[in-house]
């Protein structure tokens, strides 16, 4: 069962000290293949899917339930700069990027804030995660 595509972050962030690399935690925070497994493929070979899961709060490592339900799907859109890696490509009849500066991304996070932890805990995780790692990859 796909309990959540984050890891929570007590893990990832004991992972991130002992390995020091931002490159291999950020590469760990999402279980890409798992993903794909459970979710992607079977929504684009049978157009529809219904997977009960679990997913995690980011900000706080908790887990609530979630259900994934699609009927009849025509496309299907996956939004992440983390996917753009060679092992993905097979998986998407077509690619799109949107070019969006560090500051535009930023504000339509705070905009959308769905988790909603503070503004200083938003610009210490961007400055200190996202940011970078979107500079490794682009």
């Amino acid at each position: 069962m796909l309990t959540s595509i984050l890891t929570p972050g007590k893990i990832l962030f004991r992972f991130a000290y002992r390995k020091r690399t931002l490159q291999k935690t950020c590469m760990n925070i999402f279980r890409w293949q798992d993903f794909f497994q459970q979710l992607v493929i079977p929504l684009q070979r049978d157009k529809s899917i219904r997977l009960n899961t679990q997913l995690i709060r980011s900000d706080t490592d908790v887990y609530y339930p979630f259900t994934y339900h699609y009927e009849k799907l025509d496309m299907l859109l996956v939004e992440s700069i983390l996917l753009f890696r060679k092992k993905y490509i097979p998986y998407y009849d077509y690619k799109i990027w949107i070019e969006c500066s560090f500051e535009t991304g930023f504000q339509r996070t705070i905009k959308r804030n769905v988790e909603k932890p503070d503004a200083l805990q938003l610009i210490f995780d961007y400055n200190t995660y996202y940011y970078p790692v979107q500079r490794l990859l682009i």
